[in-house]
């Protein structure tokens, strides 16, 4: 008698990569980009990345908030399993939020998906 295993492909199914960067601006009504950045005004610290896959438990996620006097950029990074995701900004509450966000994006195995996503505050 042969017996049937039931494999599962986990192993041949790596993780990939989200690779995001969503800037927010501009966060003056008259700004000069600094050569330089630095830490973003504290109001941004409650802004945390949040991944809802298609099926699953929603991911929330710290970001590093950058501001260059003119706007704000923050970074992450996620490893997820292959499939669709959603990504959306906790405490984003700019005029922009709602027209930018959610961004849908797919992960492949193994690969790496770069997000860019842009937030207008509608300060001028």
């Amino acid at each position: 008698g042969g017996e049937n295993h039931s494999s599962t492909t986990s192993a041949a199914n790596p993780n990939g990569t989200l690779s995001a960067l969503v800037t927010i601006g501009p966060i003056v009504p008259v700004c000069s980009a600094n050569a330089t950045s630095g830490p973003a005004p504290s109001a941004y610290s409650s802004i945390s990345a949040v991944i809802t896959p298609s099926s699953g438990s929603t991911l929330t996620l710290p970001v590093n908030w950058l501001s260059n006097g003119c706007d704000v950029s923050g970074r992450f990074q996620a490893f997820l399993a292959p499939g669709s995701y959603q990504l959306d900004l906790s405490n984003c509450t700019f005029m922009g939020c709602k027209s930018a966000l959610p961004e849908a994006f797919t992960i492949g195995p193994g690969q790496q998906t770069t997000l860019s996503v842009s937030i207008d505050t509608g300060i001028r």
